[in-house]
């Protein structure tokens, strides 16, 4: 048996250990359009609440946004981006935050926002980590109308010989009721 260098006392006497006051952030509220169309811009905003009884220990965390069928977190949900918050924040106090994402392409139906607080545990929140997500009412989102690209005049030379360069020129227009959102696109000649 080997014995220590130092020898051990112990203390007879209680002691109460206190927990420091530690902050809470929730997501208090969450604004999203009633309606918005797929694969355009749209704005969602959120307010975050520190309902904990102390302040923040970080001056910076960030707000990630994702796109739901469900009001539950899931690997179905499409991650939107991020939106920063570079200041500390006192027990009962709130920020605004906002963020432009666009949607999807495709989308029909009823979405909802979801909003994830403090996503990389900046914030140390001991026992409060697991209610930094909130959502809002949901958002019908309806297909971009589609463009329909025609082709409306061709301008030939009414004669041509084999083998020689031939101006050729035409116009393409949109009849559709949205816009195309690609920025090019190829045009085929045939004869």
């Amino acid at each position: 048996v080997s014995q220590s260098r130092y020898p051990t006392t112990v203390d007879d006497q209680n002691f109460s250990v206190i927990l420091a006051p530690i902050p809470n952030l929730i997501v208090s509220e969450v604004t999203a359009p009633s309606n918005a169309l797929s694969s355009q811009k749209t704005v969602v905003e959120w307010t975050i609440t520190n309902t904990g009884t102390g302040a923040t220990n970080s001056t910076i965390w960030y707000d990630r946004v994702y796109l739901s069928l469900d009001q539950e977190v899931d690997n179905t949900d499409t991650y939107l981006g991020q939106a920063t918050n570079e200041s500390y924040l006192n027990a009962g106090d709130s920020y605004n935050n906002s963020l432009t994402v666009t949607l999807p392409r495709g989308l029909d139906g009823d979405y909802y926002f979801l909003i994830q607080t403090d996503t990389d545990n900046q914030v140390t929140e001991v026992g409060n980590e697991g209610d930094n997500w909130g959502f809002g009412s949901p958002t019908k989102i309806a297909l971009t109308p589609p463009p329909d690209l025609q082709v409306t005049a061709v301008n030939a030379a009414s004669e041509a010989f084999s083998g020689q360069p031939m101006n050729l020129s035409w116009t393409i227009t949109n009849q559709g009721d949205g816009r195309t959102l690609e920025t090019s696109w190829s045009d085929r000649v045939f004869m």
